[in-house]
């Protein structure tokens, strides 16, 4: 049992480099890239922030850096979606229409986004970090981060982010849960990148921030700079966006690290609403064979190609 789930999950890596092949190498390079120029470009504005208030630093800053990222890689998904390239279409997952392709209905579920997303950056996302700001205790010296450092602490964010993700998850397709929580999120059957915070707020909070938070808590926030700290907050804000936005794109600097999660991944939880509970890795679905309907699918497509 043990060896066909290392099989699978070896076989779905496999499957992945052969779908990306040249994309693989530039993943990791925008991934690297981003994670030694983005600490820069913020810590060159450094002197233009509060940094000498841990708790201003961290509510303004987490809100904008999130905000910020949200809003970009939200814009940079519309102006793919309007433009209906071929080049980029080809990379589309689901086989059926994109969700405006039925008007009358798309333009009541737009209105419930923007409304659900409104209250959640307006509402839910200050006063939570207002509240959690009080406890923070990230390196706020203007000192730069060291790049090497960053990518060690980025990767167990990852790790900790996941499975705390994966777990949070799972409970929300418990039926109480589903019923009343999550399954307004599932309301997008075929998911864009803003759907991706098209949540209830208790799932908002302890769904989506949380898990983000655990790994510099787990780690110890007194060893984390503020900056590496908005440096992930943009990275998971941008991830979450890319892995709903219906395209699996063979470059995404999202994807980057071994046995990784896919858009394809995600969109196939969304389609059959089973399984695949994880955000960054396909590990601990692997292990606990939630993953397995996805897997068989995967082989069969495979086979048939």
């Amino acid at each position: 049992m043990v060896i066909e789930k290392v099989k699978r999950l070896f076989g779905y890596e496999a499957d992945k480099i052969r779908y990306r092949s040249f994309g693989c190498f530039l993943a990791g390079i925008l991934s690297l890239s981003y994670f030694y120029y983005v600490p820069r470009v913020l810590f060159y504005f450094y002197d233009y922030m509060p940094w000498d208030n841990l708790y201003i630093m961290y509510t303004l800053g987490s809100y904008t850096s999130h905000l910020f990222a949200y809003v970009l890689i939200n814009l940079g998904f519309y102006f793919l979606y309007t433009r209906n390239w071929n080049s980029i279409e080809k990379w589309k997952i689901s086989p059926g229409p994109w969700p405006w392709a039925n008007k009358n209905k798309y333009d009541e579920d737009k209105k419930k986004l923007i409304k659900t997303a409104l209250f959640n950056q307006i509402i839910t996302l200050p006063v939570s970090l207002a509240i959690i700001g009080l406890r923070v205790k990230y390196i706020i010296t203007p000192q730069e981060p060291d790049f090497i450092t960053t990518l060690k602490q980025v990767a167990f964010f990852i790790v900790c982010e996941d499975f705390f993700f994966y777990w949070s998850h799972r409970m929300l397709h418990l039926p109480w849960f589903y019923k009343k929580i999550h399954k307004k999120h599932h309301e997008y059957q075929n998911s864009i990148s803003p759907a991706a915070e098209y949540a209830h707020p208790f799932e908002y909070i302890f769904g989506n921030s949380l898990p983000v938070a655990s790994g510099p808590i787990l780690y110890g926030q007194s060893n984390v700079h503020i900056i590496t700290w908005f440096t992930w907050v943009m990275f998971r804000t941008c991830n979450t966006a890319e892995g709903h936005s219906g395209y699996d794109i063979p470059f995404s600097p999202f994807r980057f690290c071994p046995f990784s999660t896919s858009s394809s991944f995600h969109e196939f939880h969304h389609y059959k609403n089973v399984g695949n509970y994880g955000s960054f890795l396909a590990i601990w679905d692997t292990i606990l064979d939630t993953g397995s309907a996805f897997f068989e699918y995967m082989e069969k497509k495979e086979k048939v190609n």
